[in-house]
């Protein structure tokens, strides 16, 4: 079994995780929400939440872009837990 913990994370460690494991090497513009992942301790990067590039994404619900967010980076390094 693994032993996974998920916390927030800091700006600086999703700073490391995008720039080292993410195919753009860059973090999302704005405001965020940077959830980081440790297994066995060690750091294996973030999943970031922002507003992401589509202004109507949440036309479809009566929403602005400012009431709701999208998954916009999963920035992770070699890893034994699923993601999905």
């Amino acid at each position: 079994m693994i032993d996974l913990k998920v916390d927030w994370a800091t700006y600086a460690a999703a700073k490391f995780a995008c720039e080292n494991f993410h195919y753009s090497r860059s973090l999302p513009a704005g405001k965020s929400v940077k959830v980081g992942a440790w297994e066995g301790g060690q750091f294996v990067g973030v999943v970031i939440f922002s507003r992401g590039a589509t202004q109507n994404i949440g036309s479809p619900y009566g929403l602005t872009q400012r009431e709701c967010c999208e998954l916009t980076r999963v920035a992770l390094t070699m890893h034994q837990s699923f993601v999905s």
